[in-house]
């Protein structure tokens, strides 16, 4: 018996032939050419079906339209190439359609005629050679409309950035036009992420939203408030507003020596200022001592333990001389840790005849 093994699979739905020639028994006699052929078993047909369902995106309003958009389906094995979609418009959550519309091969479309001020949802099915495939999720409900003027927040208590802000105080926010949807929930203050317990209202003859912390602030915290998901009398949604502050006490000078006015004080005397907290920001330029016509070269040392700020000249101080003191406050001057400024100080005095 003689074996031929093909070393690659046959074609499928193919005709072979096979052919003995040459071979001889062992007496040498050659046997007669023989030939054969066969046909291999044809491939079973691909049956296609139709596309998986698109993802539904976001909808967006127009006037009187809206524009629908969506994502592609997810591959599905043996599914026929997608042609085109069918998008069919309800008004709301209704069941019923109010009609259908078909696009092609695309993921964007603008469903016009609609009535301004009526909410409409929309699902988007695939359509391929074999039919139409499974629909996607329903779209959110949107509105269209003749107004797209968004609000805005045109003015905020306290101001974004503000320091010392007083830890019992408001917050409130004053809009460009009447708004709607003003609460707890789209009204929030918040310490990092800790969310501030309030009571939040809302004027609309003002158009002031309040929001009232049902505690006390903490000292030297920023607190962070945030506007979302307000909306106009249209449903025009205003942008997420957000805005920072300090709060107070601001930090305070209880004492200074030499007391403003003093006299025959001695020329090496080192002027010190005493605080309400810890400090910083304290430099040649925020702590100035100077005289008439000249500027007094100083060392500072801030002693965190008694908070007192020592200012101590460079050289003896002139006899019978008037000399002023100055301590400026600002964010970039001299602060609290928080950030909080002193307000400024300035006292004067003047020196005796001796050291």
């Amino acid at each position: 018996m003689a074996t031929l093994n093909p070393s690659a699979t046959l074609l499928a739905d193919t005709t072979y032939t096979a052919t003995l020639s040459g071979i001889a028994d062992v007496a040498g006699n050659l046997i007669t050419a023989d030939t054969w052929s066969f046909t291999t078993t044809p491939t079973a047909p691909v049956v296609q079906v139709v596309a998986g369902a698109p993802v539904i995106g976001t909808s967006v309003a127009g006037n009187a339209s809206v524009t629908v958009n969506w994502s592609v389906p997810a591959a599905v094995a043996n599914a026929a190439d997608i042609t085109g979609y069918r998008i069919r418009t309800y008004v709301g959550a209704a069941t019923g359609v109010t009609r259908t519309s078909t696009v092609a091969n695309v993921t964007t479309s603008v469903i016009a005629t609609l009535t301004n001020g009526t909410g409409y949802t929309f699902d988007v099915a695939a359509i391929n050679s074999v039919g139409i495939g499974a629909a996607s999720a329903r779209s959110v409900a949107v509105t269209p409309r003749t107004e797209f003027v968004l609000p805005t927040v045109i003015a905020r208590t306290p101001a974004s950035g503000a320091r010392s802000v007083n830890q019992t105080g408001n917050l409130t926010a004053t809009f460009s036009e009447p708004v709607t949807g003003v609460s707890g929930t789209t009204f929030v203050l918040r310490r990092g992420t800790t969310v501030i317990a309030a009571a939040v209202g809302y004027n609309a003859t003002t158009r002031v939203a309040t929001l009232n912390p049902s505690v006390t602030l903490l000292a030297d915290r920023t607190y962070t408030a945030t506007l979302s998901g307000i909306r106009d009398a249209a449903g025009n949604t205003m942008a997420t507003s957000t805005w920072s502050f300090i709060t107070g006490p601001a930090p305070t000078i209880t004492t200074n020596s030499p007391a403003a006015g003093a006299t025959a004080v001695g020329r090496l005397v080192s002027p010190t200022a005493t605080f309400s907290e810890a400090i910083t920001g304290f430099t040649a330029t925020s702590v100035r001592v100077t005289r008439p016509g000249a500027t007094i070269a100083t060392t500072l040392s801030f002693n965190a333990a008694t908070r007192v700020l020592t200012i101590n000249p460079n050289a003896t101080l002139l006899a019978n001389t008037t000399y002023t003191v100055t301590i400026t406050g600002g964010t970039g001057a001299v602060r609290d840790l928080a950030g909080n400024p002193v307000v400024t100080r300035t006292w004067s005095y003047t020196t005796g005849a001796v050291n």
